[in-house]
């Protein structure tokens, strides 16, 4: 075998890749859904382990997203929306693609009151859900990101 070539990683092979260039174009909430749906219908899980490689289930969606804070946060309320309709199940999906998004923007980024009271909606189900794999500490890098530029409670 050529040493040059390696066997494709899982992100790679992910659903989706062609909605990517059309979500960031259009930022309509439906292509960004069916994306997310995709993914989550995949893997059911956000951290794909590859080998030596882990990579989020957005992680090549993120990218390529352009890092303004009007983008940004045109996405976060996406994510905030399916989160707020998410199963139990696939909760932990959607709470990953709101840290996604907030990881992603800048220093400056201050959540807005809508945002903060729709994250902080979250927490009793955060709570609920607290023996799922890595939700709390998901949940924790939400909170430290919001809380940077903000007096936003825990």
């Amino acid at each position: 075998m050529d040493p040059m070539k390696r066997r494709p990683l899982a992100i790679e092979k992910a659903p989706g890749k062609e909605l990517i260039p059309l979500i960031i174009k259009d930022k309509l909430f439906d292509d960004f859904l069916a994306f997310y749906k995709g993914r989550v219908d995949w893997h059911e899980y956000p951290l794909i382990h590859d080998m030596f490689y882990t990579f989020g289930l957005f992680e090549d969606f993120f990218d390529v997203l352009p890092n303004d804070n009007e983008t940004i946060e045109k996405f976060l309320g996406f994510a905030l929306d399916i989160a707020e309709k998410e199963t139990d199940k696939c909760f932990i999906c959607a709470l990953f693609l709101i840290m996604d998004c907030c990881k992603y923007a800048s220093k400056e980024w201050v959540p807005s009151d809508d945002q903060i009271k729709r994250i902080t909606n979250l927490k009793p189900r955060v709570e609920k859900l607290k023996k799922v794999n890595n939700l709390v500490c998901f949940w924790e890098q939400i909170m430290k990101i919001c809380t940077r530029n903000t007096s936003f409670s825990k």
